[in-house]
């Protein structure tokens, strides 16, 4: 193979050697920022998916805390109930 049998793969055609390699250096810089966006995606995804667990346990416990109040009035009530029946 020869250089001119290459340059129909080239995707800057009868460019020279430093314009290739600003071409790839350019093409290397754009693949960093999409890797270094993609990181800060995946790594504010981690976050906010640890946020939403924090605030559902959060909540799952308030809720177990009404129902536990909840179940002790009622148990006062009944207690009440039959402590009136019984007189």
């Amino acid at each position: 193979m020869t250089a001119e049998t290459l340059k129909p793969f080239l995707n800057l055609p009868n460019a020279t050697a430093g314009d290739l390699k600003a071409h790839c250096a350019q093409k290397s810089a754009v693949k960093r920022g999409l890797l270094a966006l993609g990181c800060i995606l995946a790594a504010t995804l981690c976050c906010a998916l640890i946020g939403v667990q924090i605030w559902h346990l959060n909540k799952t416990a308030a809720l177990q805390r009404e129902v536990d109040d909840l179940k002790q009035q009622l148990y006062l009530r009944a207690r009440e109930f039959n402590e009136y029946e019984h007189r």
